[in-house]
């Protein structure tokens, strides 16, 4: 009996450990958002609202100056992006010019290689536009993110008075050759329980860091799903 409760056991926590990496957030410690006195918290969702992320710092809080504080792509990102931006479009543009005809002796040519630049090119270049930076403008009274909008109701836009907490959560993310990575996510949680996804990225220190001085430039306290 000793032997079949020993095996019972094992079968157990060895089908806990194959759940934990098939959910995200799986192996997560529960908690109570109780526990930070708001209704709200109780009310909205602990789950990602962008599923995946980085194993990476992709972002950090800059003041840009007394009213205006934005996260701004960090050098690291950059670099990730152009890995894969300029190889890509170096192969297309080599591979389209000896498709015209050019002689590039023993260079790269044929449609394959012209289409694999511009797939690697295309994925440098969305990785940064996906990356945009999202700011923070208290002398408008708007969050937007990129390029400012004309509306605060525009998409990736909004007003400083609807955001009525910050939220923090970790999401369990599987990389390549069976390696796993956390992330960690920041979302605005307005005042009617929507949530708007910010920054996503694997350093948790910073993201705290960051948070908190986002909570004291907004006036809004942080609910922390990760301590």
């Amino acid at each position: 009996m000793r032997f079949f409760r020993l095996m019972a056991s094992s079968l157990e926590q060895s089908l806990l450990r194959f759940v934990k990496k098939l959910i995200p957030g799986a192996e997560q410690e529960s908690f109570d958002p109780a526990r930070f006195g708001d209704s709200l918290a109780i009310r909205v969702a602990w789950t990602p609202v962008v599923p995946g992320g980085a194993n990476f710092t992709t972002h950090r809080l800059k003041k840009l100056s007394e009213d205006r504080v934005a996260f701004r792509k960090t050098f690291m990102m950059i670099l990730f992006a152009l890995v894969f931006l300029l190889p890509g479009f170096a192969i297309f543009c080599l591979a389209a010019l000896a498709n015209a005809g050019v002689s590039l002796g023993n260079g790269i040519a044929g449609w394959p290689a012209l289409l694999g630049g511009a797939i690697f090119s295309a994925a440098g270049f969305f990785l940064l536009r996906s990356a945009r930076t999202v700011e923070f403008d208290r002398q408008c009274g708007w969050f937007y993110k990129g390029k400012k909008p004309t509306d605060p109701e525009a998409p990736g836009a909004g007003l400083l008075s609807t955001i009525h907490a910050l939220q923090i959560i970790s999401e369990h993310c599987s990389g390549s050759r069976g390696s796993s990575y956390r992330s960690y996510e920041l979302n605005l949680v307005l005042k009617d329980g929507t949530r708007i996804n910010v920054i996503d990225h694997g350093s948790i220190s910073k993201l705290r860091e960051d948070t908190y001085q986002l909570s004291q430039f907004l006036g809004v306290p942080v609910w922390d799903g990760t301590s």
